[in-house]
């Protein structure tokens, strides 16, 4: 073969790597962010069942399995690498459902303050975990006009993690539902989701990236959620996104958040949970 051939041949064959290592170097460096309410997602094998005054009491193993699973089918379907999920009885749970993921995946948690539901939340994630970031905050609360005492936060979890060469601090929480709303109960959710930015806005000072995520139970444009923004300086995917792959209707009444800073959002899309729950898993891709 000519010399000059095999020089084109060498130099074909290196963009042909160069460019599966570039699409690869792609692929990876999208993040994938999922926030997903479970639905009362209680562990039947505690010998015992959280919630004081309301719960939905053990389901039967195999049908706690099957839930489990299709959760994890949906986790390894989208490739995400951070989940947020709410409405689950306790660490147990959410250990359970990392078990069966695809990759090597950590649990972020902390015991919450509500006894009356016995509902937490958790993160689970596959990048690597900053030593010893993992905190309650001492679940902070907040005053808002018409409340004498401040509302403390009852299901927050916040943990730092690697990405890249950077430091992304996560936090998720579950406020109160607006199940039987009332103004008092409006208000105290508002005291919730205020808290929740202040705390968001301390974690920007340390970190490189933000994200604050979960079932925030309130809306696009009402005064809680204006709060968590106006005090947290994050922005929403559903108003700066590259791509909302959502109804304006879908937009208009999600109560499942994700709010983020230092990072570029390239799509947003609902995730159908079907009989598993009551509510629309959201994934967004990042940068």
């Amino acid at each position: 073969m000519p010399r000059k051939v095999v020089i084109l041949f060498g130099a074909k064959v290196r963009c042909f790597v160069g460019l599966l290592l570039f699409l690869a170097f792609e692929a990876s460096a999208d993040l994938r962010v999922m926030t997903l309410n479970a639905e009362w997602l209680w562990t039947p094998y505690d010998q015992k069942v959280d919630g004081d005054k309301f719960n939905a009491g053990d389901p039967m193993p195999a049908d706690y399995e099957q839930e489990i699973a299709f959760y994890r089918h949906i986790v390894d379907e989208n490739q995400v690498d951070i989940l947020a999920i709410s409405e689950i009885e306790n660490e147990e749970v959410a250990r359970d459902l990392s078990k069966g993921l695809r990759g090597n995946w950590l649990v972020a948690f902390k015991q919450g303050r509500d006894t009356a539901t016995g509902q937490d939340v958790a993160i689970l994630s596959r990048l690597p975990l900053v030593k010893a970031s993992v905190r309650d905050f001492g679940f902070p609360g907040a005053r808002v006009k018409g409340l004498h005492k401040a509302k403390r936060l009852s299901k927050l979890v916040g943990a730092r993690y690697m990405y890249r060469d950077s430091v992304l601090s996560i936090l998720t929480a579950h406020v109160l539902s607006r199940r039987n709303d009332s103004r008092i109960k409006s208000l105290r959710r508002h005291a919730q989701l205020k808290a929740l930015g202040v705390l968001a806005r301390e974690e920007r000072l340390e970190s490189d990236a933000t994200l604050t995520l979960g079932d925030l139970n309130d809306v696009l444009g009402s005064p809680g959620i204006d709060a968590l923004k106006r005090e947290s300086g994050l922005e929403s995917v559903f108003e700066n996104c590259g791509r909302v792959l959502l109804s304006d209707r879908e937009v208009r009444d999600a109560i499942d958040h994700i709010f983020y800073a230092g990072l570029t959002c390239r799509q947003v899309r609902p995730i159908d949970l079907q009989q598993h729950s009551d509510h629309t898993a959201i994934l967004a891709v990042f940068d």
